[in-house]
């Protein structure tokens, strides 16, 4: 991995995401990656992404069902759903959205 990140001229993304416990440290990135390239500024970018507000989530979501058709509940089961997403994603959007794709597939 070390070997590829130096050598590569390909921009390449790994994403650790662990919302539930809350932020890597950096000994957790370290198993993976070499501290030399991991803190290097010609290799590396470390980005932090905050978990998405109850508000914004439910508003993104809400979107999502409407474009997919997916609408078929009342507002109130709608809305307690959401708040389900929410609640078991800990802010993690991706997590929420494939959440209702199994829920919109039967899943549960």
């Amino acid at each position: 991995m070390n070997e590829y990140m130096q050598k590569t001229q390909t921009p390449t993304i790994f994403i650790m995401s662990d919302v539930m416990e809350g932020k890597h440290k950096p000994g957790d990135l370290e198993k993976y990656f070499d501290p030399q390239v991991l803190y290097s500024p010609y290799y590396t970018t470390i980005m932090q992404i905050n978990a998405v507000t109850k508000t914004k989530m439910k508003a993104c979501l809400k979107e999502i069902m409407k474009k997919e058709g997916a609408c078929n509940r009342n507002a109130g089961d709608v809305g307690l759903l959401l708040d389900e997403f929410h609640l078991y994603s800990g802010g993690d959007l991706r997590h929420a959205i494939m959440n209702l794709q199994f829920r919109s597939n039967g899943g549960g």
